[in-house]
């Protein structure tokens, strides 16, 4: 079975959005999980459409016919009486690959010369004549029952069941330019494990994550997720934690279970981009120097929080350095001669946390193109007290462009 055809036919492709369960099977299309009434009057959740499928290489063409075939019985209206309106032909036909179908259907469009435009308005039309007398007796019943769906072994996806969110929305092409990135996460901070849950759902085929520390019960309040009380008794170190978790949806996860020092710093050389999540002025310095010498471009995250007269107060930062834009390293605290005071409380809130990865990939994606990206800013403060977004470093030469 091979789901290039439907991955690379659009028609195909929306019926997956859809929720439909598609699958290509011996030079078949089979529709699967298609609800009918038998002659008892009972609901079946079982039923299955195949089509003959004509393919140009990969890419499904118009359909030949109007029949189509059905596996499951033979479908009835809700009195038990067959849809003698659609079926053509009774009696059990061996179609290959073990689907075994019991009769046949012929339902000719009235429009279009008599033919299927596509297989998504083939397919919508029979399950809505054979599914349409299931309402009367399960009004729940539906043959979109948006199954989990397998990619194929060889398109090469990172992922572990098909990303159906982007096809629904018709951005599969946008997040492919996502799809030769090497992406290094450095900390699993509150922000970097935020920063990870949004890489984890881009085609990045490899995402490196580096940190030394164990999941303690005060991780768990900043965050993304809930684990388990067994679970932060274990103590177990971040990046096992984490790369169990988000290995699930993406099998492109490494885990690196040591913080990146001088004497190591070299790993990051293979990626395309990093992510910076620490704040420990010492170990960010030498990954940013050789980050630049090695010309990777890289956003650097950090936060300050504050408590002032009871409430909470402070800026949320984001920093991008490229190939192209790396002469204002000293709007990253601890970094040259800034003073690192407004950044250097140890406040966290999972909020804010979230917030700061956001900006970091939200600038990521726009470097990368999946975004519109009109001012090119390097530099982003969020003003918690005034919720006043502050853009700076843009590469049209401004020097501050405050969002309206």
């Amino acid at each position: 079975m091979s789901r290039r055809p439907i991955s690379r036919s659009a028609d195909l492709g929306q019926l997956v959005a859809d929720g439909y369960t598609v699958e290509v099977t011996g030079g078949k299309l089979v529709v699967r999980d298609i609800p009918f009434v038998d002659h008892e009057g009972t609901v079946h959740h079982d039923g299955a459409l195949v089509m003959a499928l004509t393919l140009a290489g990969e890419t499904a063409q118009p359909p030949g016919d109007h029949t189509a075939s059905f596996s499951g019985g033979v479908p009835c209206d809700a009195k038990g009486q067959e849809l003698t309106t659609i079926i053509n032909g009774k009696g059990v036909a061996d179609q290959g690959n073990g689907i075994v179908t019991q009769c046949t259907f012929s339902m000719k469009p009235t429009t279009n010369d008599g033919k299927y435009p596509d297989f998504h308005d083939k397919v919508a039309k029979y399950v809505a004549a054979i599914s349409s007398p299931v309402a009367d007796i399960d009004p729940s019943a539906t043959a979109r029952v948006h199954r989990p769906v397998v990619p194929d072994s060889d398109a090469g996806s990172p992922f572990n069941y098909e990303d159906t969110a982007s096809s629904r929305a018709g951005i599969t092409a946008i997040n492919e330019k996502l799809a030769e990135e090497r992406v290094a996460i450095v900390g699993l901070g509150g922000t970097g494990e935020y920063i990870l849950d949004f890489v984890a759902k881009t085609l990045a085929p490899e995402i490196h994550v580096f940190d030394d520390d164990v999941m303690l019960t005060h991780n768990a309040f900043r965050a993304p997720g809930a684990p388990t009380l067994d679970e932060l008794n274990a103590a177990p170190l971040k990046v096992d934690h984490y790369t169990g978790i988000y290995s699930r949806m993406h099998n492109g996860i490494v885990a690196h279970p040591y913080a990146v020092t001088e004497a190591n710093v070299a790993e990051l050389a293979a990626m395309t981009f990093v992510f910076i999540s620490i704040d420990d002025a010492a170990a960010k310095t030498p990954i940013i120097a050789a980050l630049v010498d090695a010309g990777i471009a890289f956003i650097d995250v950090g936060m300050g929080v504050n408590a002032i007269d009871g409430h909470l107060s402070g800026i949320v930062r984001t920093t991008m350095v490229t190939p192209d834009k790396a002469d204002h390293l000293a709007t990253i605290p601890t970094v040259g001669d800034v003073p690192d005071g407004d950044y250097k409380s140890n406040i966290q809130i999972a909020e804010l946390n979230a917030r700061n990865a956001s900006d970091a990939v939200i600038r990521w994606k726009k470097y990368r193109g999946v975004y519109a990206d009109l001012a090119g800013e390097h530099f982003t403060a969020l003003k918690i007290a005034t919720n006043h977004v502050i853009n700076q470093e843009l590469l049209n030469g401004a020097e501050d462009d405050p969002c309206d």
